[in-house]
Parts: C-alpha cells; sequence; structure tokens
C-alpha cells in the first residue's frame, strides 16, 4: 500500500504540474504595453492633487522651463475642483542667463488645456543689450512709455524694463 500511495500521490502531483504548466506553454505571451513616459516633480505632483485634464501641458511647459537648469517650484491647485479648475506654478530657476522668476497658469479648456508662462529675470546689461538676446523677437511700440516690447508671434512677447544699471526681462507665452 504505501507504494500505492506513494505512487498516487506523485501521478496527482505530475498531473497538478502538467495541467498548469501546459497552458503557459502553449499561450502566446502577451506584450506589455509600453509605459507612460515619467512625468516630471510638477506634473507628479498635481496629479497626486487631483489635476487630470491638464497634466500634459503641465509637463511641457514646466520641462521646457527647467531643462538643464536647478529649479524648484511652489504648485497651486483649486482645492474644489482639481480637474476643472485654475492650476498655478511659481518656479525660482537658475540658468545660464541668470536667475529667474517663472510664473505659470494652466486652465482646462473644452478638449485639452490652456497654459501661459511668465519669465522675469534681471539682467546686467541695458535693455538694448538684452534685446539682442532674443534674435527671434521683433521691437515694436512700448507698452506705454518705459517698457519695451518684442514681439515673437501673436502669442509670445518679451518686456523689457530698465532697473536701475541693469533691464528686468519678462518674457510672456500662451500655448493653446
Amino acid at each position: 500500500m504505501k507504494t500505492l500511495s506513494r505512487y498516487t500521490q506523485s501521478a496527482k502531483y505530475a498531473f497538478l504540474v502538467a495541467f498548469i504548466a501546459m497552458p503557459a506553454l502553449a499561450a502566446p505571451v502577451a506584450k506589455k504595453p509600453d509605459p507612460k513616459p515619467a512625468m516630471g516633480p510638477v506634473t507628479n505632483y498635481a496629479a497626486q492633487g487631483g489635476v487630470r485634464q491638464c497634466l500634459g501641458r503641465i509637463d511641457q511647459l514646466s520641462n521646457f522651463l527647467t531643462a538643464g537648469t536647478t529649479s524648484g517650484a511652489s504648485v497651486f491647485i483649486n482645492p474644489r475642483e482639481p480637474d476643472r479648475g485654475l492650476t498655478s506654478v511659481s518656479m525660482e530657476v537658475q540658468s545660464n542667463n541668470g536667475l529667474s522668476y517663472v510664473a505659470t497658469a494652466f486652465s482646462p479648456a473644452a478638449t485639452s488645456c490652456d497654459g501661459t508662462y511668465e519669465a522675469i529675470t534681471y539682467w546686467g546689461g541695458s535693455c538694448d543689450q538684452v534685446a539682442a538676446s532674443f534674435p527671434g523677437f521683433k521691437r515694436v511700440t512700448p507698452l506705454r512709455q518705459h517698457i519695451q516690447t518684442l514681439d515673437g508671434g501673436p502669442y509670445a512677447k518679451v518686456y523689457l524694463m530698465p532697473a536701475g544699471q541693469g533691464c528686468i526681462s519678462i518674457k510672456k507665452e500662451t500655448v493653446y
């Protein structure tokens, strides 16, 4: 009986292993979908706060504004409707051009998300010297008397404001 019992148990085990293993060998291995690209830290924070519709735009602008820099940010999310309200980000950005304060805002639209930013930078040179740093922008009528305007097209402007011996640039761009 001992031998039969061992055989029965071994046969049951072999059957169980064969039954479980055979479908796995016969079934094609499904390819896992490529994971979504990693989001930056600002976008991750917005996602954790409930923002969904504007994540792509937040990631696009925050990555563009901080690429190759050292930066820090503070994110403001609508507490009542995080996915339907305005999301804003304030950033400190240290780049080769110097230190900048960058303010962004993101608003859900019917089928996408609108975004805007203003990058404010102090430059040691005159505003005429700073204007040369924006070769794709054309000098147009000042805002009033002291703030020069450089036009980069319908959605981008640079405003230049004298500040002591230097100049403050305010680059503003809107993305729809």
